[in-house]
């Protein structure tokens, strides 16, 4: 295996890892959402029905701003 090799297989692990990250974040945040009262999503400016069809997205379905697995 050559340096170039390595390095594609570095860095395609690097982005799973990354890939994984993100969707373990947005399922914790998909989860807090849906454990917040009507008074708190007001005070956030959510509406119940958004609050409701964000939280029950699967955790696989990542928001536009996510694809870069960045945090």
């Amino acid at each position: 295996m050559n340096s170039h090799s390595l390095h594609n297989a570095s860095s395609s692990r690097a982005r799973g890892f990354g890939r994984l990250a993100a969707w373990i974040r947005v399922a914790r945040e998909r989860s807090q959402l849906a454990g917040l009262s009507e008074d708190r999503l007001r005070d956030i400016g959510v509406d119940v029905l958004d609050a409701s069809m964000e939280a029950s997205r699967p955790f696989w379905d990542l928001p536009a701003r996510r694809y870069d697995y960045n945090g």
